[in-house]
């Protein structure tokens, strides 16, 4: 059965998305917030245990660095992901998968309930999944309100609220088991002010 077209087009606008991020990360504001993110993730798979592993989404970082399960993979449509696939249609079988991270995806995706259904579709019925986003109740939102039209990376993701979030992981069966907020200083551009709001 064909998939619909908007599939596709939802595809290439994820492809884009992703690749500005990518690039974005690597500036002093992005660098921040990756720094803080790695160590969450660092923190949050380590004591997974299980046969596969998969990261969906930006394959340039490794954010299972830290994970000892054996079968380590990453899925994208960026070029380096082991595996080239939308997350929309995960070419993997059902419950086949005990660790998924989703680093900034469901902000990045057209359609990311069916992202989150992908997920829980692929995952072992024990399975954990790790999630980031950027928080819509932050002063990275409100930075992103007043971006203009022209938005790029990363403020032409669509931050999703923490409450959304968690109604649609409980529709899905999925039971919340923790979760961090970081990066509270502004989000200036330049290295020297990030660092003088590292206090807060």
């Amino acid at each position: 059965m064909d998939r619909p077209s908007f599939v596709q087009n939802g595809a290439q606008k994820y492809n884009g998305a992703r690749s500005s991020l990518s690039a974005w990360l690597s500036t002093p504001q992005g660098n921040y917030v990756l720094d803080w993110e790695r160590a969450q993730f660092d923190s949050a798979v380590e004591d997974v245990f299980g046969f596969r592993a998969v990261q969906i989404g930006l394959p340039e970082l490794d954010f299972l660095r830290h994970n000892r399960i054996p079968f380590r993979f990453s899925l994208a449509l960026e070029p380096g992901a082991s595996l080239a696939a939308d997350p929309f249609q995960l070419p993997l079988a059902s419950q086949s998968v005990d660790l998924v991270v989703l680093p900034h995806v469901l902000e990045g995706h057209e359609h990311p309930h069916e992202v989150l259904r992908e997920t829980e579709r692929v995952l072992m019925p024990e399975g954990q999944v790790v999630i980031s986003g950027f928080n819509t109740g932050s002063l990275w939102r409100l930075r992103q309100m007043f971006a203009g039209r022209h938005r790029a990376a990363p403020w032409d993701l669509k931050f999703i609220g923490l409450l959304r979030l968690r109604d649609w992981l409980r529709v899905l069966g999925f039971e919340l088991n923790g979760g961090k907020f970081g990066c509270y200083a502004p989000p200036f551009g330049e290295q020297l002010w990030l660092e003088r709001f590292g206090f807060m």
